[in-house]
């Protein structure tokens, strides 16, 4: 761990570093990890959401050639 440079004031005031205030620090960690726990859940259905759009578009488009191929050969 780093070593304290925060003045005293700030010390007193209780915001100081992860070194003087260590739980504001962890709780500061915690925040963010849900937030980042939040967006990354967010981000993971709309990346399943593409891809099973994609899924579908591929679907269609073989069923599209598959027509066009049974056209073809009549």
């Amino acid at each position: 761990m780093s070593e304290c440079k925060c003045s005293m004031r700030v010390k007193i005031v209780g915001d100081g570093c992860q070194a003087c205030n260590p739980s504001m620090h962890i709780e500061m960690l915690e925040e963010d990890n849900a937030r980042l726990t939040k967006q990354l859940a967010i981000a993971t259905t709309a990346l399943e959401q593409i891809a099973d759009d994609a899924l579908d578009i591929g679907s269609a488009i073989s069923a599209e050639q598959a027509l066009i191929r049974i056209n073809e050969n009549e």
